[in-house]
């Protein structure tokens, strides 16, 4: 059972957020002209564990490179990221969900710095960053938390106070705010 299309460059009322700075703008910006959707595929019945497709599209005179690259037809002009380059998965923990990024890209260690450029001039940027760390660091995975702040009912969890903290960190042009992207319904 999946939950999707979950789009990654913002909700109709706003479901991500990114810090308040020139990289979250450039991050949302490249997220919104990819059109960077997510599907949350729970793996059985325990609903425990996800398994994340991402999807995004690209001009179609790429899809024959992609396609030699693992990457698969997502329809509608979408191409999904093949895990071979990038697994991403969630377990539930006590706390909220344990989030890692598995970059099994081993494969990229082959391909010609041709292929590299291509890749480079139609992935989204921060899905080339991603496809580049894993041609650096393949077979590694990159983790982090993923807590939830606000529960069912609207209500702040014990762990809204640390998203407040982050709302404070300097990494913010104005402290005290992050950026929450709302798509218009025709995007």
């Amino acid at each position: 059972q999946c939950v999707s299309p979950v789009p990654f460059y913002g909700g109709t009322v706003g479901h991500w957020t990114t810090y308040n700075n020139a990289s979250g703008v450039k991050n949302w910006n490249d997220f919104l002209m990819a059109k960077l959707t997510l599907a949350f595929c729970f793996t059985d019945a325990t609903y425990e564990h996800i398994i994340i497709w991402a999807r995004f599209q690209v001009p179609e005179v790429m899809h024959p490179l992609l396609y030699s690259l693992g990457f698969q037809d997502a329809g509608g002009g979408f191409m999904y990221l093949p895990h071979g380059v990038a697994t991403m998965t969630m377990t539930k923990t006590p706390w909220g969900w344990d989030r890692p990024n598995n970059a099994l890209a081993s494969w990229t260690r082959d391909i010609s710095e041709d292929t590299r450029q291509q890749l480079k001039s139609v992935l989204p940027r921060p899905l080339w960053a991603l496809l580049e760390k894993g041609m650096d660091f393949a077979n590694t995975t990159m983790r982090y938390p993923v807590l939830q702040i606000v529960d069912g009912d609207g209500r702040r969890t014990k762990y809204y106070d640390m998203y407040l903290e982050k709302l404070n960190a300097d990494k913010n042009l104005e402290p005290g705010t992050m950026l929450v992207a709302i798509r218009r319904p025709s995007e």
